[in-house]
């Protein structure tokens, strides 16, 4: 069996119908980041893939921050810090 570190995230905006899916890579985070710069959403739900249950369950904010804080564009972005 093939273990990796990656970890998927699925964010619902406010003001839009459209939701992003991602992981935990530089690649992937560069991306989200491009998308939230290029539009004005307001994060409305956060949730994580549970692997065990194979589907997305809801999880906070800071555990998002938490998971992709060595991106520091996007910890601003996710902060409010711009």
């Amino acid at each position: 069996m093939l273990s990796t570190n990656l970890i998927t995230f699925e964010l619902s905006f406010q003001n839009s119908t459209e939701t992003i899916i991602f992981n935990n890579t530089e690649n992937s985070l560069n991306e989200v980041v491009n998308f939230l710069k290029s539009r004005e959403y307001y994060i409305s739900k956060v949730k994580e893939f549970n692997r065990s249950k194979s589907a997305f369950q809801r999880c906070s904010l800071k555990r998002l921050i938490d998971c992709t804080d060595h991106l520091t564009e996007l910890n601003l972005i996710l902060t409010n810090k711009k």
